[in-house]
């Protein structure tokens, strides 16, 4: 199994929302198998984020000790924000699209 760079990838969405409109509200969506290099920076990188900053994760096929750490770092509530997928194949369902988007856009769905 191969690991990801998930912290590189959280810091530059950070870097790319320093540029978004000011009034906009801001919503990043993770979706890994939850295999990443480092899970403290990880860590780091996420809580970066910040309460103004809304961070889902969608772990694909993850086990429940990746599902632990996923849910650190996810924003709070944590159960709003990590969005468990059994199959990358499941991705594109309208089910599971519809609950992204009801995560991401709550007032709309």
């Amino acid at each position: 199994a191969s690991t990801s760079m998930a912290y590189m990838a959280l810091t530059l969405a950070r870097k790319e929302l320093e540029v978004g409109r000011p009034d906009a509200h801001s919503v990043v969506v993770v979706v890994t198998d939850g295999m990443v290099m480092n899970p403290l920076k990880t860590l780091s990188a996420a809580s970066r984020f910040g309460e103004a900053i809304k961070l889902i994760w969608v772990p694909v096929a993850a086990e429940m000790s990746t599902l632990e750490n996923v849910q650190g770092w996810a924003s709070a509530p944590w159960q709003d924000n990590v969005l468990p997928v059994n199959d990358f194949n499941d991705l594109p369902t309208p089910a599971q699209l519809n609950t992204v988007l009801a995560s991401v856009c709550p007032n709309v769905m």
